[in-house]
C-alpha cells in the first residue's frame, strides 16, 4: 500500500507539472520525495524548482539525492546543468569531471568538457577528448 501512495503522488505531481501547475506539482513531489527518496522524484522536483526560477533550490535537491545515491551520473549532471545556467562555470566542469569519474563514457560530460577548453583557447586539450 505505501509503494501505491509514493508512485501516486509522483504521478500526481509530474500531471500538474505537465499542467503547469507548478506550486502544486511542487508540494505532491516534496511529499512523494520525503515518503520514497526515489531519484525520479527528486530529478522531477529538481525540474520543478528550475521552472520556477530557483536554481539554488534544484541544486540543493540534487546534491541531497547524490547522496542517498553516491554512483549515479544522472543528478551529478543536473548539478553540472544547472551550474552552467546560472553561470558557475567552474563548478559547472568540476562536477562533469566527476560525472567522468562515474561514467567515462558519458556523452554529455565529454562534450562539455572539450567545449569548455576548446572555447578557453585550449584546442589540444579539447582534442584529447574527442
Amino acid at each position: 500500500m505505501v509503494d501505491l501512495v509514493r508512485s501516486t503522488g509522483a504521478r500526481l505531481g509530474k500531471c500538474y507539472f505537465h499542467l503547469g501547475l507548478f506550486r502544486d506539482a511542487e508540494k505532491q513531489l516534496l511529499s512523494a520525495f520525503k515518503t520514497s527518496d526515489d531519484i525520479l522524484t527528486a530529478m522531477e522536483l529538481a525540474r520543478v524548482y528550475l521552472k520556477l526560477d530557483q536554481p539554488l533550490v534544484a541544486i540543493d535537491t540534487y546534491k541531497k539525492s547524490s547522496l542517498q545515491y553516491p554512483g549515479d551520473p544522472s543528478v551529478r549532471l543536473g548539478i553540472a546543468r544547472v551550474a552552467a545556467a546560472i553561470g558557475d562555470e567552474s563548478a559547472s566542469i568540476d562536477v562533469y569531471k566527476e560525472v567522468l569519474q562515474l561514467d567515462p563514457v558519458n556523452c554529455e560530460g565529454i562534450a562539455s568538457l572539450a567545449a569548455h577548453h576548446f572555447y578557453n583557447d585550449q584546442p589540444e586539450v579539447a582534442l584529447r577528448y574527442y
